[in-house]
């Protein structure tokens, strides 16, 4: 028992020992690190943080080794296992190699075991105090590797899954952008042969001598329409691809875009009104931006169109307006088509005429072809809805599609009012 209370106050006086000490413990172990070669990460830290957490494991230290053997031991551990996960974390946000992690453990335990022979001599510290000592320093530096260790590997490992999942939405986006542009792509090809079996079937109605003069009329009409349609499909193709290659460039300058939006809408009325439809405009008089001018025309020119296109009865509103916020100015142009919406049109129309004179028939009413589901793109869409996406992103704009409670249909482009030099 009295070799048990001897050993006992002798721990507790290196603990006490080591609190006083600490600066000059401190001292040394930064030294020590700094002279290896090996870490070459520390050089490069200030004091405060080289030393880190590890005048917390000293302190947690002393208090072990005042504890001994008593209850105290546990939790002056779990506070040493505790700090030294936190040391690890800290060495794997500051940079190092993990060997280095491992490596500067041992530079503290070698100086923590020079001062402990230090002591044993000035103070006549017990041999076998002395053993109690080194083996709960070696579990100190043990354990200290392993918990710095182990929350380094975590981290690295949380980092490496965390570029994996990037990696794997970037590709995601990636397949998904190819498969994007495909199907524009194919809806570019269908459109070109719905086309160029339209400008076929109309040849070829005006071939036939025996073809009724109404029918001949529908199908000049719908030749002059489908050479027109080609004509705008070709440049849509060739604007795209441009826009792909990264050939077409911003050419930023002021302009009013209510000016430009306006004409846009009065060069279709005269096509509106043919189809018994309307295109009404809601806007300020005036709104002077900056931005490619050429380039909006065009993506006004589009989406205006291709509504146009697609609206059996009611019409189209175009709307304008200037957005202003703190740190945000912007400016919109929203497009929304009210009434039902067509599929087909004269293409449809055209053929049918055409099999009901192969057949010997005469020609009979239009017949109505059935919407798209509601939400559901129109087909032939794809290669006007991907130059526009291509053209907004050159103009850093975003392209929105909302949601229409009461049918029909909605788009709006939100455009910065000024840009940058670049």
């Amino acid at each position: 028992m009295e070799n048990g209370a001897k050993n006992a106050a002798q721990l507790r006086a290196l603990g006490e020992r080591l609190v006083g000490d600490q600066q000059a413990i401190m001292r040394a172990w930064r030294q020590s690190s700094k002279n290896d070669p090996e870490l070459k990460t520390a050089r490069h830290l200030s004091r405060s943080r080289f030393d880190d957490h590890i005048p917390g494991v000293l302190k947690a230290f002393a208090a072990q080794l005042a504890a001994w053997p008593g209850a105290g031991l546990v939790a002056a551990e779990a506070v040493q296992e505790r700090r030294g996960a936190q040391h690890g974390a800290h060495r794997w946000q500051e940079g190092y190699a993990l060997p280095e992690v491992a490596r500067e453990w041992v530079h503290l335990h070698l100086v923590l075991l020079d001062l402990f022979e230090q002591y044993a001599v000035r103070d006549g510290v017990d041999h076998d105090t002395m053993i109690l000592a080194r083996r709960l320093l070696a579990m100190l530096c043990g354990q200290g590797v392993s918990r710095s260790v182990s929350e380094y590997a975590r981290l690295m490992q949380a980092e490496a899954a965390g570029r994996v999942r990037d990696l794997e939405g970037a590709l995601a986006e990636l397949n998904d952008l190819q498969r994007s542009r495909s199907e524009a792509w194919r809806e570019a090809a269908h459109d070109l042969r719905n086309t160029v079996g339209l400008v076929t079937y109309a040849t070829g109605i005006l071939k036939r001598s025996d073809a009724p003069d109404p029918v001949r009329a529908k199908s000049l009409v719908a030749l002059q329409n489908g050479v027109t349609s080609l004509a705008t499909t070709l440049t849509d193709l060739l604007d795209l691809a441009r826009l792909e290659a990264g050939l077409e460039q911003r050419e930023i300058a002021a302009f009013d875009a209510a000016a430009l939006l306006r004409a846009v809408c009065e060069r279709v009325q005269d096509v509106a009104v043919a189809r018994g439809l309307f295109v009404s405009v809601e806007g300020p008089t005036v709104l002077e931006i900056e931005g490619d001018e050429q380039k909006v025309r065009r993506i006004a020119d589009s989406l205006l169109s291709n509504a146009l296109r697609y609206t059996a009865q009611g019409g189209v509103i175009v709307r304008w307006a200037r957005i202003d916020q703190e740190d945000s100015h912007h400016w919109s142009f929203s497009l929304d088509d009210i009434g039902a919406h067509s599929q087909g049109g004269a293409a449809a129309d055209l053929v049918n005429e055409l099999e009901q004179v192969n057949q010997g028939a005469t020609p009979g009413p239009v017949v109505a072809v059935a919407a798209p589901p509601p939400g559901q793109r129109a087909q032939g869409e794809g290669i006007a809805l991907s130059l526009v996406k291509h053209l907004c992103e050159l103009l850093d704009a975003t392209l929105e599609f909302p949601v229409h409670a009461g049918g029909g249909s909605s788009v709006l482009v939100l455009f910065p009012c000024r840009y940058d030099p670049i």
